[in-house]
């Protein structure tokens, strides 16, 4: 089912962090090109920005290639099999790409996929669904979705996925007076379970007793496959909940009335205080678990999180101008940003200011016990896994 090479992308990843190694002084020149003879990687990519650039030409191309065809139908006409034809088409040639030229996300083979997707929905539900509520278009969405997901491991794919699912539960909610004053609630306890189960599946599989199997975790070679996807997922959840317990969004007011929905606040004054505490606790909460685990995700999320906190008080109890309030929350970040830099320049308590380049968690002792034999060129090792054996310590290059 996955349209890259699993092997190939384990490889690749292992490259990503012996380079990572040898930036950091831990491997010598002749060590990292004995690994990545070991472990070839024939992928074709390009660099961050060339990736961009490429991605949004190809959607620019297939729209306007799109827009040249559609002009030899009628107006009027239904050009849905059209639609259907060149969605098809344009994952045909995406397969093709990464088949036959060995594409890996370089911004053309992820274009046309997109695209791909969006025409072929476009043209299911113009043709064969076109009576189809909001609702129903999101199953057929999700569905399709959810095995481009399986296949392909793209985040951009994984976010539409989770929009769909998001948008699905919402629409469900809203058309209910219950579920315009529930839809806090039920956006906070699916962002949780969203983030639980992206967590379950990254997380290392371990030694279990038979009679116990584990469950909901992926094996070694699909967490580097969906390791992309599976992290946009976590940010996806961890954003969404920060924004359904804020005072202002769970209100609903001026927000809702943009888009013609009613206002979904409650005057209950207990769930005002509710919200108050989740505006603010849920921020603190990452923070907490930021700091206790050293997660930069919920670190950056409590920054974030924080702001958006200070900015709601701000509307509902405003005690500065708005002008000024925003010159003095920039002082203030920008001064405690360069006080942090300057205190973090040695490590302290676990943090610092330069990069991190820990090692990832799918590499288990095993694997670094290859890179480290095939670094000194020496015999490879037997096949160890997690609890197996007795030696300690998967050393990075063997200095």
């Amino acid at each position: 089912m996955n349209a890259y090479n699993a092997n190939t992308l384990r490889n690749r990843a292992v490259l990503t962090q012996v380079d990572q190694w040898h930036r950091a002084a831990l491997l010598t020149d002749a060590q990292r090109e004995a690994i990545r003879a070991g472990y070839p990687s024939d992928f074709r990519e390009t660099n961050f920005i060339t990736e961009v650039g490429l991605f949004a030409f190809t959607l620019i191309v297939g729209g306007g290639g799109f827009m040249l065809f559609g002009e030899l139908f009628e107006p009027g006409s239904n050009i849905g099999w059209f639609l259907l034809v060149y969605g098809i088409g344009a994952i045909g040639a995406a397969e093709w790409l990464i088949h036959r030229h060995r594409y890996y996300r370089n911004g053309i083979d992820n274009a046309l996929i997109i695209l791909g997707i969006v025409f072929v929905l476009y043209g299911l539900f113009s043709e064969f669904w076109p009576d189809s509520t909001f609702w129903q278009r999101c199953l057929l969405a999700g569905a399709v979705l959810g095995l481009a997901v399986i296949r392909y491991g793209d985040p951009l794919l994984m976010i539409g996925l989770l929009g769909v699912l998001y948008g699905l539960v919402f629409e469900r909610l809203l058309d209910t007076s219950a579920g315009q004053n529930a839809w806090p609630f039920v956006g906070m306890g699916l962002s949780a379970g969203v983030y639980w189960l992206s967590q379950r599946l990254q997380s290392e599989p371990k030694a279990r007793p038979t009679a116990h199997p584990s469950r909901l975790r992926l094996t070694e070679t699909n967490q580097v496959y969906f390791s992309d996807a599976l992290i946009h997922a976590d940010w996806f959840s961890l954003i969404a909940l920060l924004v359904c317990g804020n005072y202002f969004v769970a209100q609903g007011g001026e927000t809702f009335a943009l888009f013609g929905l009613p206002k979904t606040g409650d005057s209950n004054p207990l769930l005002r205080v509710l919200f108050w505490l989740t505006t603010f606790g849920i921020p603190l909460l990452y923070g907490f678990f930021g700091l206790r685990n050293r997660n930069r995700t919920l670190l950056i999320l409590t920054c974030f999180g924080m702001a958006g906190a200070v900015q709601t008080a701000h509307y509902y109890g405003a005690l500065l101008p708005q002008s000024v309030h925003w010159a003095v929350t920039g002082a203030v970040l920008v001064l405690a940003s360069g006080l942090l830099i300057r205190w973090l320049r040695t490590p302290r308590y676990g943090f610092t200011d330069t990069p991190d380049d820990a090692r990832p968690d799918w590499m288990n002792l095993a694997e670094a016990l290859t890179v480290n034999q095939i670094a000194n060129n020496q015999a490879q090792p037997p096949d160890l896994r997690f609890g197996g054996g007795s030696t300690g310590g998967g050393g990075a290059g063997g200095q």
